[in-house]
């Protein structure tokens, strides 16, 4: 019978995967469920919770171009960072960038519309790991099951084998987002702000398909604050700061939407020798991320071209993925431990120039290689 794949999740992670195995294994039946309501209500959740830019380093280039997705380059946009106390530190452009919403119409335009399952949302309880072999979801048998459904995957329990021990050191994180007229200097750069362990974002956003502009906040801070909801948090960490940043939440209105993730920090995924199975995780499902790698978009694409190398070559048996993911899975853990690191310490805008420093001398060396 035909390969049957199912895929948690139809953001960019899921999408990707979708297109590059029905690509490289003609014939094979691929289905995602994803728990938003339609492809609109997806792509806007998606940019309300991720934002609406992918940065166009080495890495996201040459994923996006290994797998034959078109982007459009646009101009850098600053980055200009804060303290508490509202005194300009550091002002960096970012990297050119490409709007997601262009490589997510790529991405549905090249798969079956009947492939996904809108309105459908997996719980760990829809799930049938029956042996090594299959798997059911909703009473629906597949050969393959992937988790592209972000950090707190409902696949990620399948996997016994997974040797990610978490460690102590944790962040939550909090993402809303307002009208952007309630903050006119965003039109023509970014804002961050750091300051009593705490790291806030600002960033505007064009919510594709309803072209409204808004501004997305994200405000990471230690586990140890103890607050009913994320956007309490952010209003009480922040009311001191002499930049009115508390304000903000003030404004939230009937289109504004809130996340809320605790982060834990994780070794980097390390399978036993001996596993032999038919589930994999993609994406943030995959990896412990810290909310301001640049990178995360990149290692997206990454583990779709992974994915269907080696359900091409090795059908349901996912080790070799696994293999293929370690080092750049490791490399990237690494990097986000030091970004989850830096808000817990005193010297919090110290540190973060050096770690500024680091990646963009890291991010010319592979220039530099990539052109030799």
């Amino acid at each position: 019978h035909p390969m049957r794949i199912a895929i948690i999740g139809a953001g960019l992670s899921g999408l990707s995967a979708a297109r590059s195995i029905a690509q490289s294994r003609p014939g094979c039946v691929v289905r995602l469920f994803e728990a938003s309501s339609n492809a609109e209500s997806a792509a806007v959740r998606s940019c309300k919770l991720y934002g609406d830019k992918l940065l166009l380093n080495s890495g996201s280039v040459q994923a996006l171009q290994k797998l034959q997705l078109p982007f459009e380059q646009c101009d850098p946009r600053p980055l200009v960072y804060y303290n508490h106390a509202g005194s300009l530190f550091l002002c960096t452009s970012h990297a050119a960038f490409t709007k997601t919403s262009s490589i997510r119409a790529a991405l549905l335009h090249d798969i079956a519309a009947d492939s996904i399952e809108y309105g459908c949302r997996v719980l760990a309880s829809d799930i049938e790991h029956q042996n090594d072999q299959h798997v059911k979801v909703h009473g629906e048998r597949f050969d393959v099951l992937l988790g592209a459904d972000g950090r707190n995957s409902v696949v990620r329990g399948l996997i016994p084998n997974l040797q990610q021990p978490s460690r102590s050191l944790a962040m939550d994180k909090v993402v809303f987002d307002v009208p952007a007229d309630v903050f006119p200097a965003m039109k023509d750069h970014d804002l961050a702000f750091i300051g009593g362990n705490c790291v806030a974002m600002v960033s505007l956003i064009d919510c594709w398909p309803l072209h409204e502009p808004r501004l997305r906040v994200s405000f990471a801070f230690p586990s140890r604050f103890n607050h009913q909801s994320g956007v309490e948090a952010f209003r009480d960490l922040t009311k001191n700061w002499l930049v009115p940043l508390h304000e903000l939440s003030e404004h939230m209105d009937s289109s504004s939407e809130v996340f809320f993730e605790h982060i834990q920090d994780r070794d980097p995924p390390v399978m036993k020798p001996a596993y032999r199975g038919s589930v994999a995780l993609l994406g943030d499902a995959l990896r412990s991320l810290a909310p301001y790698s640049s990178n995360a978009a990149g290692l997206v694409f990454a583990d779709a071209d992974a994915i269907s190398t080696t359900i091409a070559e090795d059908d349901n048996d996912l080790c070799q993925f696994w293999r293929n993911v370690e080092d750049s899975s490791t490399s990237f853990i690494n990097d986000a431990r030091s970004m989850m690191s830096f808000i817990h310490s005193d010297g919090a805008c110290e540190q973060l120039l050096e770690i500024q420093r680091r990646q963009e001398k890291s991010e010319s060396d592979k220039i530099r290689e990539c052109e030799a």
